[in-house]
């Protein structure tokens, strides 16, 4: 075999070496996650403030993301959020003060979006709503005018529901967020919403007690958050009644 053979050979070898390594790398099917030891372990190593005690459940959204609940030690209730990178699976957010937040597990995919939360007294309350709303506006824009309708929807969830911490957006909302972000991005914006951009549109929630009076059980003060990764998880804020149309 001549020399530009043998090197083209070991050339050929190399990329497909590189190419599985690759793959192997970036990816590769999940491993199995991780035991609750393991999960303590890893959540109080990259955030000691945490203090982890007890893992509460692990719900696997889909096969490379996992939503962990935990309780520290001081009693308090936490949440961590992992995924499946680099052929490991990694911690990218933990929080502590336990208050509903929308995991956009993909930005570009509202199919993704999950509500969770962790510490709310499902004994003390009848039931939790979560809303996706859109402001009503209208202004005028070189000389033109536009309206904005105001959207409000709504899920209830019951006890049962309540106590999993974890629930993915209906696909009403799925299909309402899409036209609205196709809309959104088929306008031309001015030069004021260049530099003041404002967000019409945003989740939020309440919960009632068994006398159907507005609950604020489980806005647990305090807390704090820790982000080691890209993972989109945003604080969903209370609503309350003089709000709900």
């Amino acid at each position: 075999m001549t020399k530009k053979k043998l090197w083209l050979v070991v050339s050929v070898g190399m990329l497909i070496l590189s190419a599985l390594l690759i793959y192997w790398f970036y990816f590769s099917k999940p491993d199995s996650f991780p035991e609750n030891g393991r999960l303590v372990q890893d959540i109080n190593s990259l955030y000691p403030e945490a203090e982890a005690a007890v893992i509460q459940d692990t719900i696997m959204t889909d096969e490379y993301h996992a939503f962990v609940r935990f309780i520290t030690e001081q009693g308090n209730y936490g949440m961590s959020f992992w995924s499946w990178e680099k052929h490991k699976w990694n911690v990218s957010t933990i929080d502590t003060s336990g208050g509903p937040s929308i995991w956009k597990v993909n930005e570009m995919d509202p199919s993704t979006y999950h509500l969770v939360w962790n510490g709310l007294p499902e004994n003390q309350i009848q039931s939790m709503n979560f809303y996706f709303l859109i402001k009503r506006n209208f202004r005028i824009s070189d000389g033109i005018e536009e309206y904005t309708p105001g959207v409000q929807m709504k899920k209830e969830l019951n006890r049962l529901e309540i106590s999993r911490g974890i629930f993915k957006i209906p696909e009403e909302w799925v299909s309402v967020l899409n036209s609205y972000s196709e809309l959104e991005a088929a306008k031309q914006p001015s030069m004021f919403d260049t530099m003041f951009p404002v967000s019409s549109s945003f989740f939020a929630w309440n919960a009632y007690d068994d006398k159907d009076n507005i609950s604020y059980v489980g806005l647990q003060a305090g807390g704090s958050s820790f982000h080691n990764g890209q993972e989109n998880i945003e604080f969903v804020r209370f609503l309350n009644e003089m709000e709900i149309e």
